[in-house]
């Protein structure tokens, strides 16, 4: 039986009887000819060094690779946390939800301004689709005073505080309601009501808390 030709590739070429007309470059008519490349170039190779083996197991899985691990994602966690040099505002009050969607939530409030609206970007987002995305409502906390003061937005919204209708700025007091209405053939429909509650105020204060560091609102 003749030998097993192989070519660079590792293909098994198939034995052919040389024509005449060939034999003349390439050899004898009954010598098999390398269809990839002709006989000059055959090279008999055993069946078991054909193939290169793999650069890893084919058996092994993505699972057992090794991992590389990602060098930011602890600090990322720990920033969120407020662990690790991540800043986390001081809470320093609530709205709390009585009436309409928000009914039963919580918002917290933070030192100096908090955006009250329905936009991404609102400290306190609410959901009503009549509410605007723009500002309706701005509550400040100034640690100083150790005071709260509610302002009128941009939004479209008529703001009312303990039914009253806000027209400049006013200072909070514990337990304030405060509602948020549009006008509906001339009278006002409420969309949500809340709760003003307040953690800073005359009985405490972040700022006197005894730390090592200075507490940073």
């Amino acid at each position: 039986m003749a030998d097993r030709i192989f070519d660079n590739h590792g293909f098994d070429s198939t034995e052919y009887t040389v024509p005449p007309s060939v034999a003349a470059d390439y050899g004898s008519e009954t010598e098999p000819l390398n269809v990839y490349g002709g006989n000059r170039f055959k090279e008999e190779r055993p069946r078991n060094e054909v193939f290169r083996k793999p650069s890893r197991d084919i058996h092994e899985t993505e699972a057992d690779l090794p991992v590389e691990e990602d060098e930011g994602a602890t600090e990322v966690v720990e920033e969120e946390t407020g662990k690790a040099g991540g800043h986390v505002p001081y809470v320093v009050g609530w709205l709390v939800g009585v009436s309409g969607d928000c009914t039963g939530r919580d918002y917290r409030l933070h030192v100096n301004q908090n955006k009250l609206g329905r936009g991404e970007k609102m400290d306190i987002r609410l959901t009503d689709k009549h509410i605007s995305r723009e500002p309706e409502l701005y509550i400040y906390y100034d640690p100083i005073s150790n005071e709260f003061f509610a302002d009128r937005g941009s939004g479209k919204c008529l703001c009312y505080i303990n039914n009253k209708l806000l027209r400049n700025s006013y200072t909070l007091e514990p337990f304030d309601r405060i509602k948020l209405a549009v006008d509906k053939s001339g009278t006002a429909l409420t969309l949500c009501e809340l709760l003003f509650v307040p953690l800073c105020g005359e009985k405490f204060n972040w700022s006197e808390i005894n730390t090592k560091e200075e507490v940073d609102l």
